[in-house]
């Protein structure tokens, strides 16, 4: 059974984490939808065509959970996890519909999410312009108008009422004489909305006729019916009862915006933000709690820099060649980067042991495990995953023993800042930057990567597969992701300490499609940088081929070359428009000899 953070806890919860946050050292979160998809998966997607189509999923779509899990080091290299899992509903009043897709309900169902919780008592959110136009009606609500000419009843009944009124108003004035203290009050019999403008005026004029000092009026409602009190209070008892109203006024803000102090307690703590495949999780996130997304995908990394200034993504670090396959003594492997099977079999190896639940009992369910995709347990899944991978880095750099490194944002390693604020690319060889020129685009993983152009019905994926009989790159996986009917990425992953040089890998593919053993005549073999350039550009000549070897050093100058930043390929170039019958699918070490037009189903 999911942990639920409702609306009978969110107080104390929120409070609890706005606690945790001061001195924590970094934050996970993970979200649950009602919808992810469909939208575009394009191995050759910009970063602008990606973030279009998922932003209209994100603008359909509703959360359902939000969770946070916060990340404290309480002994070197040693993190303490507290994970939240808010329940959370569109607010009542300013909030879209809620629209559900039949698979992701379907998917949650299996998963064993609470939907009747959801339904019944999960916490409203409102973005921030709404928030703040709830702020000023709640916080300084406007007067009530009594302006206008002065009303003379004519009415007998209306009169008579007036008039038995006042005569328990005078009568309250009396009784608190000259030298009245303290805070009184006398509530007017309930009328309607004419006869208490009649009332308010009425007081007005008795209070400057008077000279009465400390009295005010309020609206008030009897048994469900509106009327008028006369307040008075002295200087001393104005003072707690000011305070009195507006501690009264934000509880009920709170309550109006709901989750929305989570996420910008989060905000405000201005520390290190953690996400498995984290645009989707980015993309809900500012469009529930923050504001409507902008338009280009430019201004969306502006403003989430503007909120979170450093950000990394663990799929994109788990799908690093950094740490597939590894390269330290004694450290990890990963061969699949789906959440749940990276978390378990980082545990299963022991390289979560310096990653702890909290003992304290709001966290108890927690004991015995947690449930994926609920957001609360993905949320710490996800930063308890990102300990192991920033350990696992400085191993990788220094030589250091595995764990015992602080992941401050001043003390992660220098490679795992290198990957900061980039976000993992689902389904296609490319990751998305959230700094500098964001449309920009780069290398998903180490190693080297070649683009083909002007394949053929013909062509199919053993064709070009075949390049790599006879122990060209030696050992080393290799991985074919078609873009489009003509055009696909061929990338190849070295084994630990060695090199595949990207020229030389051009070279002999292309000795071999002169030799007519390859693919078909009209195919181009271009490097990497030709295809995020976008301008295609005559290949390199090679006197010599470079044979796969290694140190660091040049695993690293390789990493280098790759992953540098180049502009972006416009949406225009017609071999980035891909048709969804013409994807065809991805191999990676073996082939498997599928005809084209089977679309590869790709894990999250």
């Amino acid at each position: 059974m999911a942990h639920s953070i409702t609306r009978g806890s969110l107080d104390s919860s929120i409070q609890d984490m706005e606690a945790a946050l001061e001195g924590c050292s970094f934050i996970a979160i993970d979200f649950e939808m009602t919808g992810i998809g469909p939208w575009r998966q394009d191995q050759a997607d910009t970063a602008q065509a990606r973030y279009t189509s998922m932003k209209s999923t994100a603008e359909k779509y509703n959360v359902v959970q939000f969770g946070v899990a916060v990340f404290t080091e309480v002994s070197p290299g040693k993190f303490e996890s507290r994970p939240y899992n808010f329940f959370t509903f569109p607010a009542d009043e300013g909030s879209s519909d809620v629209t559900l897709s039949a698979s992701a309900v379907h998917f949650l169902a299996r998963n064993k999410m609470d939907f009747q919780t959801w339904l019944a008592e999960g916490s409203p959110y409102v973005t921030a312009t709404r928030a703040e136009a709830l702020r000023k009606k709640i916080m300084a609500p406007a007067p009530p108008k009594r302006g206008g000419n002065k009303i003379e009843l004519t009415w007998d009944a209306d009169k008579t009422f007036i008039t038995e009124a006042f005569v328990g108003f005078d009568k309250w004035v009396e009784e608190l004489g000259d030298d009245a203290s303290g805070e009184s009050e006398y509530v007017f019999p309930p009328c309607n909305a004419w006869l208490r403008r009649v009332v308010y005026q009425e007081i007005e004029e008795r209070v400057e006729a008077q000279s009465l000092e400390g009295i005010e009026t309020e609206s008030r409602s009897v048994d469900g019916a509106q009327t008028v009190a006369a307040v008075f209070v002295d200087a001393e008892a104005k003072i707690a009862r000011d305070l009195k109203i507006v501690a009264e006024r934000q509880a009920k803000f709170d309550k109006a915006v709901g989750v929305t102090r989570a996420f910008n307690a989060v905000v405000a703590a201005k520390k290190p933000l953690i996400g498995h495949n984290l645009l989707f999780d980015l993309l809900f996130m500012l469009n529930s709690f923050d504001d409507a997304l902008p338009t280009t995908y430019n201004a969306f990394a502006k403003r989430v820099e503007e909120l979170f200034p450093v950000i990394f993504d663990t799929k994109m670090l788990a799908s690093t060649g950094s740490l597939a396959p590894s390269r330290a003594p004694g450290s990890m492997k990963l061969d699949n980067t789906v959440l749940g099977n990276l978390y378990g079999s980082l545990s299963k190896d022991g390289k979560l042991d310096h990653v702890s639940l909290s003992d304290d009992e709001l966290f108890a369910h927690y004991s015995v495990g947690g449930s994926y995709h609920e957001a609360g347990w993905d949320a710490h899944c996800t930063g308890a995953v990102f300990a192991a991978l920033g350990a696992e880095y400085v191993v990788d750099v220094d030589g250091t023993t595995l764990g015992a490194k602080s992941l401050g944002p001043d003390s992660i390693s220098p490679l795992v800042k290198a990957m900061a604020n980039q976000l993992h690319g689902t389904g296609t060889v490319m990751r998305w930057s959230l700094r500098g020129d964001p449309s920009t685009q780069a290398r998903l993983e180490e190693g080297a990567t070649v683009y083909l152009s002007g394949l053929t019905e013909a062509d199919k994926t053993d064709h070009i597969a075949s390049v790599f009989t006879g122990g060209l790159v030696g050992e080393a996986r290799h991985e074919i992701k078609w873009a489009g009917g003509s055009s696909a990425f061929v990338s190849v992953y070295p084994k630990k300490g060695e090199v595949i040089d990207q020229d030389y890998l051009i070279r002999e593919m292309h000795a071999k499609l002169d030799a007519g053993k390859m693919m078909s005549a009209t195919t181009v073999v271009h490097p990497w940088e030709t295809f995020c350039a976008g301008v295609p550009t005559p290949l390199p000549t090679i006197e010599e081929a470079p044979t796969p070897h290694g140190t660091w050093g040049k695993v690293q100058h390789a990493w280098n070359q790759i992953a540098s930043v180049f502009g972006s390929r416009s949406q225009e170039d017609p071999e980035a428009e891909v048709e969804s019958g013409e994807k065809r699918s991805a191999t990676t070490a073996a082939v498997d000899g599928e005809s084209r037009g089977k679309r590869a189903k790709v894990a999250v």
